[in-house]
Order: structure tokens, then C-alpha cells, then sequence
């Protein structure tokens, strides 16, 4: 699987850069792309909109000198800096802008040029501009110059508009050279510019639903155009303080400018677009994705950067558009499609920019934030040291900054930086996301990627799941909230901030997702456990699944080879593995090698996490310390002090590392507090209901017998996928826990035997499968529903989306009330069905309190609640308040427009935001112009100071409006949720009769064993089949133990002894979890524990050899097994020398009988049959040999030794060639 993210990776080349095959992806974060864009500065689209350094033979004194109308250089970019030892890769424009908008452009850029005999004499005339980062000539035309002639405006053949200054740029006018001047050599130059330019593009553009677009009139904004982004290229445009003399000058200009957020979204109200057309142009989408519509000239979002204030789109920005005619629309859709083949690299370096750069990267420069390098013990990979000084020298923007602060904390780690409506990706992680997620690379030197928040958790899931772990960057600020901070900063002396406040919010792995969508399609638990060390074979483990609240914690006393450890790991299938690093103090917490040895063995798909003893890994009295916080009045539960008042020091050094990795993947306010806590025991055994100890099954007999999981690793063939017909996630993991620990207690058994047969007398199982089928897993929503009343992840409050997150609460919240409210009527009805006889269903039944539940249901509204998308409050003071200054507020915005519309003549109109009147009224003097319309029924828009406080003072009070429904939301469902013990009980009864409805629904023909009590074991079947078996399989009789508990099982290879023994074992597991057996009668006594030795395999990663697997598997059996196991030995002695071999399995079998364990043991050691007593049963799996030596298996047990094993025969049904066959035939006849 895939891991972390490694400094080799981040060197090694980007995958598949240079020759990779374009396969654009519909959740790709579109790159920049307008016209001129570059050339005039733009930052490279990467970008946290701040200021970059401009490359040298680019002076920043250029960006002082270009015309600002709009003053939009604060949200746009500028070209990345020119580094020291390496020149980056100048960026070609984007797509030409429509006609259209160019006429606009030429309009406002020129700003009516002063009619000299320079501008007359430069204008029209043809020019070539050297291009030193792209080491190529471009051609355009002279079309405007400067009153002194030194500076002059190019239109570019590729459609780039640009003020050029003469004296520093390499250039050349060819307007006197006769062979420029011909209409082929000027055609075939545009095409051959357009070429080159279309090669480095990329625009793979994005349209999304925003239903709040109701039209659009005016150009598109820098927020139309998708710019929320405030992160820009190598060096930046309002880079950090240490910027030289030209950048301080830009930062002075961005202040002077009208406010523009740092993340590159206006400060007026945005303007609403009309809805686009589901009709656009598509390109390439991957298969089982939705494709993504190319964005029109109507759309209102893409994530393109926003162009600095000398590109043609912005200073177009607010200048009225006509609309595009149909061929200027398939112009511009088919230079998008030929934009999007630009998604790769585009021929970038990225690996010597990176070398160059990054020196600190470099594997032997690399420490972690407390200096460590990688050869100390304590070295914590989690965090990265920053030389000081790195920002100042290499002139890092204040977005940049912010970036490398949170990867210097988190930098084992994959970053999810939120900028806008967008998720980025930059540098390392860059390169993660285009190979694991199909993203493209955005245009720039620098590695870039991203995608929109609705692909967030369809993304977010395939990382984590591929072993990454994942960091969520959310933007904690909105731009206006960071200009009335910098305001309030600006008062008190200080220095403005330029970019909004951002802050982890989520820590995403194979063990921590948690969200629905990421969790909905798998119903199996995903445990984190954590693992400690102590002396004589000490281990404590702590489980925790963090969607259900389960934890599972003690502390065993294992043997040399882990086998209790084994079996527990092996039982809940972790798929996240803490451990502490090697390094610590004695009294910290420890793992030695062979433990972590069997850890990579048994778990070889887990992710592993080494956290520092002591500091990250906790001491057992600190983990109770911590743990303490999150329960009511500090009292821990019943289970921990258990552990605490025993002194199991090493179980809480486990809890200690599953606390602390919780705390660092912010999941412990969600988790922790509603978690149901279970002890293992020392002998690995888990308690059942009512204190009951359940029989065992070691990792071996888990494996062997394929349970829950085949060789493969799915579940197809497996016991669990026979009888799993469960249709809840809770259902589905109960029978997994009922499989894993069958019962031992004859009256429990028997009580489910007796559910399960009236519930299929009853007819009932299919009714109640039906109605449960519409209910969502309610265990999971409960832990969900715990994190939403703490703000726990994205929910978190502060946290900016762009997506409806309180009203997703409030659906989801909805839809748990809703599930339960299903669960009672269904569990209601099925109870009121009929007098239960069965002592179990019956008490089940009656064990449910719903009064909380029905509470709510007065509390508020739910249909109310689902239509309008909110709760509307009761008797709630703070949404009482905040409603009444709406009102308030609302009768002083209409006593004043009364009095300014008396002041207006002719008709007006109040949008909301503005007075909107006909274009030529006149109006006040203090009307300050906002936004206009014009064509047909044009109007213009005012505002005035006195308006603009009015509706401050409205915008407030609705926030507090939103506050209040959020806390009340809030407020009930941290009501529903300190009721959790009650509706968790719901789910465990519902679960439960799942199980037993599923049990029920079992094949037909199979038959309800009857145990008995007897001081030896005892199995006897009539027709015993295999779970797994068809209508042509054959059945045997079988009558093991009382006086003879030994069997020792003979016959030819193939012949099925392998599928008798296991045959035995599967009916015995479903025997004692309340199952019918495949058998037409069966009689047993239950076991205590299940030893299964079978198959040749060895350990490769451990260094084990087949024998040593082989002998350590039945050491664990002579160790453990008691006169009340089932053991069962397939051919063991066969991994060395035969004389060995048969001496091992004599010896191994006389234990065996001695210890009277109910045991089947097959070989091909027929000289066993010599050594065994009258106290061993002899059995072989007939056959017949007929005269031409063919073997025909008949799958039958007879009394008996089978004289031989066939193997020649064998053999021959199997090919093998007829001079090796009679060979072997010699030979066989010579030892005999």
C-alpha cells in the first residue's frame, strides 16, 4: 500500500512528468488562464494571492508604472522570482480573451494615450520581446507608447496584451523588415506564437452549482473568475516584510487600493450569476466520475487565478461585456480544449528547482523542529526544521510562510490547504496528488495541484486509504473578518496581516475517518490499536474503532511467541498500528524487536505509527491523567479503574498512546467521551454478556478455517459470508464478534437456538429485515452526532465552507432522530406481533426507553426543520435578541430610504445592498456610484456612508441571528447525545435481533445441535457437510471422543481429509454462537478453545522457515489446550527429515492423548498406526484403485489405516510426465 510521503519521493521526479498522457480530471483545480496574465506579472496560479518577486529581467518598477484603474495588484500575482543558481520557467499565457472584452481592455489600458511624436511614431509598428526564462523571441504589435515614448503597450500574436519598458527588456522593432510585413509571414508567426503558448497551458475548467446565481449583468469579477486564493509562486506579490524596495512599494499600493482580499475575493458583495446550462463543453473525464462542464462566458466560478491589475482581465473586470457571439463561443471553447493538453509538467524541472531551493530537504540536511537528525533515537519525523532566515533569503510571501509553517509541523504528512471553494496541493504533496488522485499540475514553477471542496471526501478517503496521512487546512477567517482585524490592528499600532487565519482541523489515516462519506460503504470496524512492552512477555493493547466508540484495552501475559497478541490482532484486524519509539527511558513505554517483528507478520497491510515514549507515547499514570478531562466531573469510568485499582501499569501505557493519538488526530472530544470501554482479560479472551468467557479462536484456526476473511484477504467463501444475511452495519458487525468468539455457556447458547428457531417459525425475520434495511447505521451516527455537538473536524466552529455545513448538521442530525424513530416503530410492532416464548427476543424487547426520543419530537418541528433547512428556536434569548435588532434594523433601513427617495425624482428601487435608479436621474451629491447596467433599461447603483452603516450594523445582527441557530442546533443535539447509554442500547437490541434473523435464514436442511455436559469432549454428526457445500458434496458420520478423544486420520492426497477436519471445526463455531449446523443431527460438547495447524507456509519478512512456522503453531497448542479444546493437526512433522518428522508427531500425538484433548490429526506416516494405543481412533478417507492404478476418491470416512497414500497415483491425475511417474514406481518398489 502506499505510505508516507518520503524526501526520495519529494527529489525523485514527479511520476510520469515527461511523458505522461493527459486524462484531465473533472475535480482538477482549473489553472489561471487570461490573456496577458503572465507576461503582465500574474502570479503563477499557485497562488495565495500575494505579491511575487518579479524575475530580473522583469523590474518590479514595472508594476509601479503599469496603470491600476481597478487597483487589483493586492488579489492578483506577479511572475515568480528569479532564484538564486537557477532561473524558473517563465509561464506563457492562457487562452486569448474575447473580442469583446479586448475592446474594453484596449479602452481602459490605454487610457487615452497622449497624442506625441513617440506614441505617433512607435504605434503600429511590429516588435519582438525577448522572453529570457523562455529563451524565445515573441511577436506583437506597437498599438499605444508613454508620453516619452519609453514604455509601450504590445499586443501579442497569441492574444497577451502587455506594457513593455523599453529600456529593460531585450527587444526589437521589425516593422521596416518587408518579408514581417507579408499576410503569410504574419499568419504563419500568430500560429507558430499560438503553438508555442498552447503547449504550456492548462485549462481544465470547473463549473459549479451555485444556486444563490440568479443573474449576472456586468463582467465577471476577480471572484467570478475563481480566485480564492491567496498563495502565490516563488517570491510574491505582497511578499513578506524583508522584500526588497520594489515590493515594499507594491505592498504601499495594495494598502492605497480599494480593499481586495488577500485570498483574492472582492470586498463588495459579489454579484449573482445566472445558473448555467447543463449543455457545456465536457472534457475528458474519468470514468466513473462525473464529468465537468467547461465554464462559460455565464458561469460564475472557476479557480483560475486572479490576473494582477495590469492584465486585460482585470482592468475588463468591471467594464460592461457585451456578450459572446456563437463563433466567439466556439473560439474561446476550443482554445480551452486545446489548453487542457498543457496538464503535465509542461517540461517544468521540478526536481532542480527543488534541489536549489529547498537545501534544508536535502536527506542529509534534514532535522525535525527540535534539530534531531535522522540517526537520534527521539528524531521525530512528524515535524521539519526551517534554517532561520530561509523566508528573508528566499523572499517567502506571507502565504508561502504560512504553508511551510503548518508542513514544518506536520511534515510526514499530506496537506489539504483550503483556499477558497478549493483544497491546493503544493511542492511534495503536489506530486501525491497527481499520481494518487488523477489531479493535473497547475501552470508554474511550482509543483501544484488541487481540487474543489465538493470532491473533498471522495479525495480526502482514497489518501488516507492508501496509507497517507492527511492533514485539513481550513480557512478559520473570511476576507472581511481580516479586514476588520487588520483595522483593529492598524488602531493599535500594529502591522496588518495579508493573508487569513487558517488552522488544522482534521488528521485523516486509515483508522481516523470518520465522516459519513467516507465511511458509508464499508460496515466493518477499522481499529487503531496501540501496543506496550513490559517484562516476562507483559503486553498491554488498547482498541479503539473511532466511527462505533468502541475500546478495547488490557493487558495479556503472552509467551515467546506473541500467540496471544497474534490471536487478539488477529481478531480485530487493525488497520492503524501505534507503537512507541525505540530510544526512551526504561519507565517510559517500549516495544522490543520481536514484538515489532510479529507486528509486521501478522499486520503486513497496517499502517505503522511510532509515537516518542514519554512525550507522544504516555506513562500509564499520565494516560489516566489525560483521559480523566473528558468525562463528567473528572471521574473515570468503571473499566479504567479497574485496570488502575489491578495495577496494570502496561495496559494504561497502551491507553496512554491510544489517548495521545487521538489528541493528535483531534478525534478525542469526539471519541473519548461516548466511547464503550471492554477488558481483555490476561488470557486474551474477551468477556461476553453477563461476565460469560467465550471460546477461543487463535490467529492460526482464524486463518486456517477462513472465518471471517479468506486467503485473500476478502470475504468471499468465508463462514462469515454463509451466514451473513444482516442488512444493518451493526448487525453485520456483531455477527463478525459473535463468530470470533463463539459462546461456551450451554443456557446462552441454547436461549439463542430457541430466538432464532421462533423467529423462523415466526416468519418474521423477513418483516423485520425488511424495515430495518431503510434505517442508516445509527451506531456510527451516534459518535458522529457526539463530534457535532463538541465542533469537532470541519464542523468546528470559525471554520469557512462554501457548502451549507449547519444545515448538512442539521441533516444529519435529522436523519439519526428520523432512524431512530423508525427503530422504535419497528421494534414496537415486533414486539406487539406476537408472545415471545423465547426468553432472549422477549427481553430484548422490553429493555428500551424512548422518552428522550419522543421529547424531541415536541422539542421542535422535523418536517418544519427539513424544509426550511434550519431549526427555528424556542423561548432561545440570543435568537430572540438577534431577531429584534433585525427588525430594528430593518425599520431604520426604511426610514431612511423614505427619506432619500423624497429627495430623487423619478422611480427607485432598493436591492437590498443598493438604491438602484435610471441611468440619467440625478441623485445627492454624497450618492457614492457602486455597480451600473447598461444597454437597454440601464440603471446605476449608489450607496451612501449613513447606508453603509445601516446595513454594518443588519449584517451583524443576522450573524448573531446565525450564531443562535448554530448554538441551538448545537445545544440539541448535545441534549441527544447525554442520553447516548439509551439509544446505544437501541442499537445493540436491533443489532442483535439482526443477527438472530439472520442466523435464522440459514440453509435449508440444517439442524439445531443439542449439547451435553460431560468431563471429556464429544462430537458426534449424522450427514456433517461443509458450510460451503453443494448439492454434490458427501456427507459423513462421524462419533469423536468420550473414551477415544484422538483420531488419527490416513488416506491418499486429495482424498478430503483437510475438508473433514475443518468440517468439525466450522460446526463447531456454529454450534456454540446458536447457529443451525449442516448436519442432519449433531451432538457435542461445548470447547473452550479452537487449535488449528494446517498448510506449509513460511515467514519471509520474519526470517521463519516453514518448519519453524510449523513448530511455533504447535507450541502454541501443547501450551494452551486443556481436555476441553479441539485440536486439529494437518500432517504435521513433514517441514524436516522424515525420521524427525514422524518422531516430532509420535511425540506430539502421545501429548495429545495423555492431555485428552478432543483432537483430529492426519498424516501420511502410516508408522504412526504402529504407535498409537487402543485410546486412538484410526480413520481413513476411502478410495478405489482400479487395475490400470487410476485412484477414484469416494470422500468417505472408514474405520481403519488406508494402506497407502497414493501419491504416484496422484501424481498421475495430476500430468506430471509417464518417465517420472515409473521411475517413482522403482523406487517405491526398491524400499519396500
Amino acid at each position: 500500500m502506499a505510505g508516507q510521503p518520503t524526501i526520495a519521493s519529494f527529489f525523485a521526479p514527479a511520476p510520469g512528468r515527461d511523458h505522461r498522457k493527459e486524462a484531465p480530471t473533472p475535480t482538477t483545480r482549473p489553472s489561471s488562464g487570461n490573456a496577458g496574465a503572465n507576461k503582465a506579472k500574474r502570479a503563477v496560479g499557485i497562488g495565495i494571492g500575494l505579491k511575487a518577486q518579479a524575475p530580473s529581467d522583469v523590474s518590479g518598477k514595472k508594476r509601479k508604472e503599469a496603470p491600476k484603474p481597478n487597483a487589483k495588484s493586492a488579489a492578483g500575482s506577479a511572475r515568480p522570482a528569479e532564484l538564486k543558481g537557477f532561473e524558473l520557467a517563465a509561464e506563457k499565457p492562457a487562452p486569448e480573451v474575447p473580442k469583446a472584452a479586448e475592446v474594453v481592455v484596449v479602452e481602459e489600458v490605454a487610457e487615452d494615450p497622449p497624442k506625441t511624436a513617440a506614441c505617433k511614431e512607435l504605434a503600429g509598428k511590429r516588435i519582438r520581446v525577448w522572453w529570457s526564462a523562455e529563451k524565445e523571441w515573441f511577436a506583437g504589435t506597437v498599438r499605444a507608447a508613454s508620453r516619452a515614448g519609453d514604455k509601450v503597450r504590445v499586443d501579442y500574436d497569441d492574444g497577451d496584451v502587455e506594457w513593455v519598458v523599453l529600456a529593460k527588456r531585450k527587444h526589437e522593432f521589425v516593422g521596416e523588415d518587408p518579408a514581417l510585413q507579408t499576410d503569410e509571414a504574419l499568419e504563419e508567426a500568430k500560429e507558430k506564437t499560438k503553438s508555442r503558448a498552447s503547449k504550456r497551458r492548462r485549462m481544465t475548467l470547473i463549473a459549479e452549482d451555485d444556486d444563490d446565481d440568479d443573474g449576472m449583468e456586468d463582467s465577471l469579477s476577480e471572484e467570478d473568475l475563481g480566485s480564492d486564493s491567496d498563495y502565490c509562486g516563488d517570491g510574491g506579490e505582497g511578499a513578506s516584510e524583508d522584500d526588497d524596495e520594489d515590493g515594499d512599494d507594491d505592498d504601499e499600493s495594495m494598502e492605497e487600493a480599494e480593499p481586495v482580499d488577500v485570498d483574492g475575493a472582492r470586498k463588495q458583495k459579489r454579484r449573482a450569476a445566472p445558473k448555467k446550462s447543463n449543455k457545456g463543453l465536457r472534457l475528458g473525464a474519468s470514468p466513473g466520475t462525473p464529468s465537468q462542464p467547461i465554464l462559460s462566458q455565464q458561469s460564475n466560478q472557476t479557480s483560475a487565478a486572479v490576473p494582477a491589475a495590469s492584465s486585460p482581465a482585470a482592468h475588463a473586470a468591471h467594464a460592461p461585456r457585451s456578450p459572446l457571439t456563437g463563433r466567439e463561443k466556439a473560439r474561446a471553447a476550443k482554445k480551452l480544449a486545446a489548453a487542457a493538453d498543457g496538464g503535465g509538467s509542461g517540461g517544468r524541472n521540478f526536481e532542480e528547482r527543488a534541489h536549489q531551493r529547498f537545501k534544508f530537504l536535502r536527506p542529509e540536511n534534514i532535522k525535525d523542529a527540535s534539530g534531531r537528525r535522522k540517526g537520534d533515537p527521539l528524531y521525530d519525523a512528524s515535524t521539519l526544521h526551517i534554517p532561520a532566515g530561509w523566508f528573508k533569503q528566499e523572499k517567502v510571501s506571507p502565504g508561502q510562510q504560512q504553508w511551510w509553517t503548518f508542513k514544518s509541523e506536520n511534515f510526514d504528512s499530506v496537506l489539504l490547504f483550503k483556499m477558497g471553494k478549493f483544497y491546493e496541493m503544493y511542492e511534495m504533496d503536489a506530486h501525491v496528488g497527481v499520481e494518487h488522485l488523477g489531479l493535473l499540475y497547475m501552470k508554474g514553477d511550482q509543483p501544484h495541484c488541487g481540487f474543489p471542496e465538493k470532491a473533498y471526501a471522495s479525495n480526502a478517503e482514497k489518501l488516507a486509504r492508501k496509507g497517507f496521512k492527511v492533514i485539513v487546512v481550513e480557512q478559520t477567517e473570511t476576507p472581511e473578518q481580516l479586514a476588520e482585524r487588520n483595522r483593529k490592528r492598524k488602531k493599535a499600532g500594529m502591522g496588518v496581516d495579508k493573508v487569513v487565519n487558517r488552522e488544522k482541523v482534521a488528521v485523516l489515516s486509515p483508522g481516523t475517518l470518520f465522516d459519513y462519506e467516507m465511511v458509508r460503504n464499508t460496515r466493518g470496524c477499522s481499529y487503531i490499536v496501540a501496543v506496550a512492552e513490559g517484562g516476562d512477555f507483559q503486553i498491554g493493547v488498547s482498541a479503539v474503532d473511532v466511527t462505533t466508540g468502541k475500546m478495547i484495552l488490557g493487558q495479556l501475559a503472552d509467551n515467546a511467541s506473541r500467540s496471544k497478541l497474534t490471536t487478539f490482532l488477529a481478531a480485530i484486524n487493525p488497520v492503524e498500528v501505534v507503537v512507541p519509539k525505540g530510544g526512551g527511558s526504561e519507565e517510559d513505554a517500549s516495544v522490543t524487536e520481536d514484538t515489532r517483528a510479529m507486528l509486521c507478520r501478522a499486520l503486513p497491510g497496517a499502517k505503522l505509527t511510532e509515537l516518542i515514549p514519554g512525550d507522544q507515547f504516555w506513562a500509564g499514570s499520565r494516560a489516566l491523567e489525560e483521559a480523566s478531562g473528558y468525562f463528567e466531573g473528572g471521574a473515570l469510568p468503571e473499566t479504567l479503574r479497574e485496570l488502575r485499582d489491578k495495577g496494570a501499569a502496561i495496559a494504561l501505557s497502551a491507553l496512554g498512546g491510544i489517548v495521545s493519538f487521538l489528541q493528535r488526530s483531534l478525534l478525542d472530544k469526539a471519541v473519548l467521551p461516548v466511547c464503550q470501554f471492554e477488558v481483555l482479560p490476561e488470557d486474551g479472551i474477551p468477556r461476553l454478556a453477563d461476565d460469560e468467557q467465550g471460546a477461543r479462536l487463535d490467529a492460526s484456526a482464524l486463518s486456517n478455517l477462513e472465518i471471517v476473511e479468506n486467503a485473500e484477504g476478502s470475504k468471499e467463501g468465508t463462514l462469515l459470508s454463509q451466514l451473513d444475511h444482516c442488512v444493518s452495519g451493526p448487525g453485520h458487525r456483531l455477527l463478525r464478534e459473535w463468530l470470533l468468539h463463539p459462546l461456551r455457556n450451554v443456557e446462552s447458547i441454547v436461549a439463542r437456538q430457541r430466538a432464532v428457531e421462533e423467529l423462523r417459525q415466526s416468519g418474521l425475520a423477513d418483516d423485520f429485515h425488511a424495515g430495518l434495511k431503510g434505517i442508516p447505521d445509527l451506531e456510527r451516527s451516534l459518535t458522529r452526532m457526539a463530534a457535532s455537538s463538541v465542533g469537532s473536524g470541519r464542523e468546528r466552529d470559525g471554520v469557512v465552507l462554501y457548502e451549507d455545513s449547519c444545515g448538512r448538521r442539521l441533516r444529519a442530525f435529522l436523519a439519526t432522530l428520523r432512524g431512530f424513530k423508525k427503530l422504535q416503530i419497528l421494534l414496537v410492532r415486533l414486539e406487539s406481533e406476537r408472545r415471545w416464548e423465547s426468553t432472549l427476543l422477549a427481553r430484548l424487547l422490553s429493555s428500551l426507553e424512548w422518552a428522550e426520543l419522543e421529547s424531541l419530537e415536541t422539542k421542535f418541528d422535523w418536517v418544519k426543520a427539513e424544509r426550511d433547512g434550519q431549526v427555528t428556536p424556542v423561548g432561545f434569548p440570543q435568537y430572540d435578541d438577534a431577531v429584534a435588532k433585525i427588525e430594528e434594523v430593518g425599520e431604520e433601513v426604511q426610514a431612511y430610504l423614505d427619506e432619500v427617495w423624497s429627495k430623487v425624482r423619478g422611480k427607485g428601487t432598493f436591492t437590498g445592498e443598493e438604491m438602484e435608479v435610471a441611468e440619467k436621474t440625478d441623485v445627492p451629491t454624497d450618492w457614492e456610484l457602486t455597480s451600473q447596467r447598461k444597454g437597454k433599461g440601464a440603471v446605476r447603483r449608489y450607496q451612501t456612508r449613513e447606508l453603509r452603516e445601516i446595513l454594518q450594523r443588519r449584517t451583524m445582527a443576522e450573524e448573531q441571528k446565525e450564531r443562535a441557530l448554530r448554538e441551538y442546533l448545537r445545544s440539541l443535539v448535545a441534549g441527544f447525545c447525554r442520553h447516548h447509554e439509551n439509544f446505544q442500547r437501541a442499537v445493540e437490541v436491533s443489532a442483535q435481533i439482526d443477527v438472530l434473523c439472520s442466523l435464522s435464514m440459514v440453509g435449508d436442511g440444517w439442524c439445531q445441535p443439542n449439547f451435553v455436559q460431560a468431563d471429556r469432549g464429544t462430537f458426534r454428526a449424522k450427514a456433517l457437510s461443509h458450510p460451503n457445500s453443494g448439492a454434490d458434496f458427501v456427507p459423513n458420520d462421524l462419533d469423536l471422543g468420550g473414551e477415544k478423544s484422538f483420531a488419527l486420520l490416513t488416506g491418499p492426497n486429495m482424498g478430503g481429509k483437510s475438508t473433514i477436519m475443518r468440517q468439525v471445526c466450522l460446526a463447531t463455531i456454529l454450534a456454540q454462537i446458536g447457529a443451525p449446523v449442516p448436519a442432519r443431527s449433531c451432538e457435542l460438547t461445548p470447547v473452550d478453545a479452537i487449535f488449528v495447524r494446517m498448510g506449509a507456509r513460511d515467514s519471509i519478512f520474519t526470517g521463519q522457515s516453514t518448519w519453524n512456522v510449523e513448530l511455533s503453531d504447535c507450541n502454541s497448542m501443547l501450551q494452551q489446550a486443556t481436555p476441553h479444546s479441539l485440536v486439529v493437526l494437518d500432517e504435521f512433522g513433514r517441514g524436516t527429515a522424515t525420521s524427525d518428522g514422524i518422531a516430532l508427531a509420535a511425540a506430539v500425538m502421545r501429548w495429545l492423548v495423555n492431555r485428552r484433548c478432543l483432537s483430529l490429526f492426519s498424516t501420511h506416516y502410516h508408522l504412526l498406526a504402529q504407535e498409537a494405543g487402543e485410546d486412538v481412533m484410526l480413520w481413513h478417507m476411502a478410495c478405489e484403485v482400479d487395475e490400470k492404478d487410476d485412484v477414484t476418491f469416494l470422500y468417505k470416512i472408514r474405520q481403519g489405516v488406508c494402506p497407502s497414500s497414493y501419491g504416484v497415483n496422484v501424481a498421475r491425475l495430476a500430468g506430471l510426465p509417464a518417465g517420472v511417474l515409473n521411475r517413482a514406481s522403482e523406487v517405491i518398489k526398491m524400499n519396500e
